[in-house]
């Protein structure tokens, strides 16, 4: 991950001005998997009543997917392993029980085809798009 390769004083210390400025919130890092798209923004200040469910869509915004792709989130605990949070749990939560020694939260994002096998689909016509045959294959 790009984000370490600042030395761990100045990521703590960035973490305790982003607590000390806006202490509602929880400083998130996030990085794609192994075979996702990059993402616009890494670094995310969550508040902390959300829960996981409403991060996830946030991190969508900043990647491109398309919307019969599945977008996971995992946490990366202090050992450096990961864990499939709950949809429901709250990013404070989250932050209290896998919080690196920096302060930052950091989890990884994957898509998942939601279909699983080759399809047939008709799009929505989009008139501004003089290239659009009205009709999409996809193979998985």
């Amino acid at each position: 991950m790009q984000f370490r390769r600042f030395s761990l004083e100045k990521r703590q210390q960035l973490a305790r001005t982003m607590s000390e400025e806006y202490p509602d919130r929880v400083p998130v890092i996030v990085s794609p998997s192994k075979d996702a798209p990059s993402i616009t923004k890494t670094k995310f200040l969550c508040p902390h009543d959300r829960p996981v469910a409403w991060f996830l869509g946030e991190i969508r915004k900043h990647i491109a997917v398309n919307p019969q792709e599945a977008l996971f989130v995992f946490v990366e605990k202090s050992d450096h392993s990961m864990i499939l949070p709950q949809q429901a749990a709250a990013m404070s939560q989250l932050h209290h029980q896998f919080k690196h020694t920096d302060n930052f939260l950091y989890m990884h994002y994957a898509l998942e085809n939601t279909f699983g096998a080759a399809c047939l689909f008709r799009l929505p016509r989009d008139a501004r798009d003089p290239t659009f045959q009205g009709v999409r294959h996809c193979r998985f």
